[in-house]
């Protein structure tokens, strides 16, 4: 098994803003419902897939209404998630679901931490009702290790991010504990989570031609580039397509854009093998007709001195090829 580890991002301390948004992050090309849930997918080996979902949940002074409409797009990623898959759910719910495990048998255990509050009943009964777990109270830590966030009046430490799996996928999960000692900008801690997965190795296609260095000395080629390179990204539609297309297009956008403008870098010194230099094609036919004979009488000394000086030949000769070909 190979241990696969997570940090679970978490909302950035921004005092201007009310949220975290992520609409022109790395992460806006994976796909994302709002600009609090996003999904990614990795392939495990058996053809099967870990579905990841990062949320940013609403906080306990917005209307119910919205918090209610963030539970239901949760509900519906959730949902749309393969029966035989996993299911990893991790992110800032700003939600306690404190330490009754009595009551919410199976979506939680006994390592919790103080009393539940109304966000923490909403993120317990979306859990209950697809049979996940809450990975954070499985393990016996200290408070210390197990807490994200200090309340700001109060001086008291709650677990309000989370890491959640489906129950069965109990005994992938080493260990959830946060961070203690993380500098990040941030009143909360990481939470790490390190889950056993065989992730599939990606698939390199062969023979696949690469693209070649640009030359980019040549300023004054540069003036219309900017704008042209703006005009032909305006006219792609991301979001419409997977991950992948998406990167595949911007990519392919970008280079061929670059190089209308541009020229590619021309290769200045030319390989000292020449496939088609005749005096190292005749060294191959030599050694052969020199091989003949010796295998006709390996006793003789003088056909062995000859193959032995033939056999070296092709490495002098190629230094002096070489040689006058650097000058």
């Amino acid at each position: 098994m190979c241990a696969s580890s997570m940090i679970a991002p978490k909302e950035t301390d921004l005092r201007d803003r009310e949220h975290l948004s992520q609409e022109n992050s790395a992460a806006s090309l994976r796909k994302g419902l709002n600009n609090r849930l996003i999904s990614l997918q990795l392939s495990l080996k058996g053809k099967r897939h870990a579905n990841f979902i990062s949320a940013y949940a609403s906080t306990l002074t917005n209307p119910e209404e919205i918090k209610d409409m963030f539970y239901e797009d949760l509900e519906t990623l959730i949902a749309s998630v393969p029966k035989e898959d996993k299911l990893i759910i991790l992110g800032d719910f700003n939600a306690r679901v404190g330490a009754d495990y009595k009551t919410w048998e199976g979506v939680i255990r006994r390592n919790g931490v103080s009393k539940s509050n109304g966000n923490g009943h909403l993120l317990l009964k979306t859990s209950a009702a697809h049979d996940l777990l809450i990975t954070n109270t499985v393990f016996c830590l200290t408070n210390c290790n197990k807490a994200s966030r200090m309340h700001p009046c109060r001086k008291h430490w709650h677990i309000i991010d989370y890491v959640i799996v489906k129950r069965r996928d109990r005994q992938d999960v080493r260990v959830t504990k946060a961070i203690c000692g993380a500098d990040c900008w941030t009143d909360h801690r990481l939470i790490l989570s390190k889950l056993n997965m065989h992730i599939q190795p990606r698939q390199h296609q062969q023979g696949k031609k690469t693209n070649r260095p640009l030359n980019v000395s040549k300023k004054e080629r540069h003036q219309n580039l900017s704008e042209d390179l703006n005009s032909k990204l305006d006219q792609i539609s991301f979001g419409t397509n997977g991950a992948e297309e998406d990167s595949a297009a911007f990519r392919d956008v970008v280079y061929n854009t670059v190089l209308a403008h541009l020229d590619q870098n021309k290769c200045e010194h030319q390989d000292w093998f020449d496939g088609n230099e005749e005096d190292i094609q005749k060294l191959p036919g030599e050694k052969r007709e020199a091989s003949r004979f010796l295998q006709q009488d390996t006793t003789s000394v003088s056909k062995k001195a000859a193959y032995n000086s033939i056999k070296s030949k092709p490495l002098r000769d190629a230094g002096l090829l070489a040689q006058q070909k650097g000058r």
